[in-house]
């Protein structure tokens, strides 16, 4: 068991709530990327120029945020995906993608402590994450994105606190329906407040990201704490080829 010199776990504690936003983020982006849905009148669909149809993602600046308020700033982030499960007419529903974000620093202390699950200090990795292009009337372009099959682990100051990221989380696709075909498209994940996402809701479903922080005590074990966490942010995904939203009538 590790040791922790008083009066820094109420450091940590706060410390580890942003790594999980972190993640979140982590998710970028957070989180930032996939795209497409199964054409229904709930989900839209991806139609690409031609296959493969693969992107490479990039944006500025992230921030995730517990319901506590513990926030973690990422510089940038960026990434790769492509569509999958392409048709005969180069449509798809789904997508997966990896991101990268870097410059990562929890805000909580005076001390801004990197977060890391990388060798580079400051740069969380996501595991493969699963996109969904849905349907998102709240939307201003009527359109969103899904992420699922979250669950990126990382930590902060050193290996001091553990904390491990999971759930889905809702941003809005700037693409409309319809729109003419580009290699460019962007991803735009909002928040109301801490923790909270402004898109959680799909077909009666609820969609949240949950953080679980392991934080090492002195004398007591391990503690685990679980919160809910958001993140903001906007990424482009720029693809190999031209892509368009379609929608179902």
């Amino acid at each position: 068991m590790r040791s922790v010199l008083p009066g820094t776990r109420r450091k940590a504690s706060s410390m580890n709530k942003k790594l999980m936003l972190l993640v979140v983020g982590a998710l970028t982006a957070l989180a930032f990327t996939a795209l497409p849905g199964a054409a229904s009148a709930k989900e839209t669909a991806l139609k690409c120029e031609k296959a493969p149809c693969t992107f490479e993602v990039s944006g500025g600046v992230s921030e995730f945020s517990t319901a506590g308020g513990d926030t973690v700033k990422c510089e940038s982030v960026t990434g790769s995906g492509g569509a999958i499960n392409l048709n005969a007419e180069n449509e798809t529903t789904t997508t997966t993608v990896q991101l990268l974000f870097h410059g990562c620093k929890e805000q909580a202390t005076i001390f801004h402590f990197a977060c890391s699950n990388t060798a580079t200090s400051g740069t969380v990795t996501t595991d493969p994450i699963t996109g969904h292009l849905i349907a998102l009337p709240e939307a201003a372009s009527g359109n969103g994105v899904l992420l699922t099959d979250q669950h990126t682990t990382f930590t902060c100051a050193g290996g001091f606190a553990r904390t491990t990221v999971t759930g889905s989380v809702i941003g809005e696709n700037e693409a409309k329906c319809g729109e003419p075909a580009s290699t460019d498209q962007k991803l735009d994940f909002k928040a109301t407040a801490h923790g909270q996402q402004k898109f959680k809701t799909w077909t009666g479903n609820t969609y949240d990201l949950i953080a679980a922080t392991n934080h090492i005590q002195t004398g007591s074990g391990t503690t685990t704490g679980y919160e809910t966490a958001s993140q903001t942010g906007t990424g482009t995904l720029t693809w190999n080829t031209k892509v368009q939203v379609t929608c179902a009538t």
